[in-house]
């Protein structure tokens, strides 16, 4: 798979692309890297790689809430519930768009469940 810039990084992470993703997006390179498996194991490492890159300021996203979403997404499928449902109730105070409003009750249902399965956004919008 070749990733150009800009490509959303938070999306191949949730896809579970490895570190040098992140690393080349910040120097606007393209690079194919191989996914990996997909585990909760490295659902949970691709969070808390994301997590950091947010909070270094490696990811500026201009969407309120966006950032919660794909967080909260790889918690819950790595199956840290507690922690994905923290990250949307902290997200619940900030003003969202209608579509992210859909997809985040979406992924509180999915936690409400211990849902750890793959989702595409697109169902959470035809809900």
């Amino acid at each position: 798979m070749m990733l150009t810039y800009p490509t959303t990084v938070p999306g191949h992470i949730a896809r579970d692309m490895n570190t040098q993703v992140i690393e080349n997006w910040t120097r606007k390179e393209s690079v194919a890297v191989e996914p990996l498996t997909s585990t909760p194991t490295n659902h949970l490492k691709a969070a808390q790689l994301f997590q950091e890159a947010i909070s270094t300021g490696m990811i500026h996203v201009n969407q309120p809430g966006i950032e919660a979403i794909f967080l909260a997404d790889l918690y819950r499928r790595a199956g840290d519930f507690s922690t994905a449902r923290q990250i949307l109730n902290q997200s619940q105070t900030q003003q969202l768009e209608a579509s992210l409003v859909k997809v985040l009750e979406y992924e509180q249902d999915l936690i409400q469940s211990q849902d750890i399965g793959y989702y595409q956004i697109a169902e959470a919008l035809e809900v």
